[in-house]
């Protein structure tokens, strides 16, 4: 009974680091998608990006996701719009 205890929690654990690496991808595809789009020059464009990014961070799906596992998905998806991101980053502080 133990060991049947201790396997089903080992299990719950590892499916819901799944479904959160699950979620991390598909948040990743959400942010490349918004992070292509933007063009500084662009006023609309950057709105358009900040709606994107407010939406996709209010997501409740989203909430289990750590920024470790959001950055790795990110630099794994679009290595790109991960390096226009982290511009972006340093421009605003």
């Amino acid at each position: 009974m133990k060991k049947l205890f201790v396997f089903a929690i080992t299990a719950v654990l590892l499916s819901s680091c799944g479904a959160e690496q699950t979620a991390a991808d598909k948040m990743a595809g959400e942010f490349c998608s918004a992070i292509e789009a933007f063009n500084p020059d662009d006023p609309d464009s950057g709105l358009e990006f900040f709606n994107k990014m407010t939406t996709i961070g209010s997501n409740s799906e989203y909430e289990g996701v750590s920024d470790t596992q959001l950055e790795e998905a990110l630099a794994s998806s679009c290595p790109d719009g991960y390096k226009k991101l982290e511009e972006l980053m340093q421009m605003a502080q």
